[in-house]
């Protein structure tokens, strides 16, 4: 049986499992720089990574007549992710290895990280979709 959860409480766990997630995939994109992986198998990871937990998440909450909150907010960190990297992909040279500074703000973090940042929330909004109407 599932436990039944009201907005707030949904809310929260929402948030938690969205601060969660990024610091998670973004702590694992780090390390793995420096390995063989490519910029494209770090992308594909995020992606796998973003609808797994996208997928596990929505159907935790299929009982709910809307979808879950993790939608909204995966929508609303890519949109901006999205505009930030078109806007630093013109800007800056085809390759980037500046993944590994964490400590600058978004607006200035290189083309290749925003687009993962950008791909993980698409990728989670898609699986909580998924596994919500599953």
């Amino acid at each position: 049986m599932r436990a039944r959860h009201d907005g707030g409480v949904e809310f929260v766990l929402e948030l938690l499992v969205q601060v969660v997630a990024e610091v998670v995939a973004d702590g694992m994109l780090r390390r793995l720089r420096g390995t063989t992986l490519t910029a494209r198998g770090r992308l594909v990871l995020g992606a796998v990574l973003g609808l797994l937990v996208g997928l596990g998440w929505g159907a935790l909450f299929t009982d709910l007549p809307s979808p879950p909150k993790l939608l909204w907010f995966s929508i609303a960190l890519a949109l901006p992710a999205v505009a930030l990297a078109v806007r630093a992909t013109s800007r800056e040279p085809e390759v980037s290895n500046r993944w590994a500074r964490p400590e600058i703000a978004p607006w200035r973090w290189p083309a290749e990280r925003l687009w993962s940042l950008a791909l993980l929330n698409i990728t989670l909004a898609l699986g909580v979709l998924g596994g919500w109407a599953l």
